[in-house]
């Protein structure tokens, strides 16, 4: 589940969460990202991942 938002002509925003079920139950991860764009000629980026993984058949997998 998430959302992008357009915070004016050049910058966007967007944040997402993942949960897992089923095979991956306990899992949970957020992202959270930002886009430049200043003109048509070239972009830029960011983003950051973060979370849990919940392995039954292994040890936790720290973020």
């Amino acid at each position: 589940m998430g959302t992008q938002q357009q915070l004016n002509e050049a910058i966007s925003g967007r944040a997402e969460n993942s949960y897992g079920l089923f095979a991956q139950a306990g899992s949970s991860t957020a992202l959270y990202g930002v886009d430049f764009t200043p003109d048509m000629r070239w972009t830029g980026s960011a983003s950051h991942e973060a979370g849990r993984i919940v392995d039954r058949c292994r040890a936790p997998f720290p973020s």
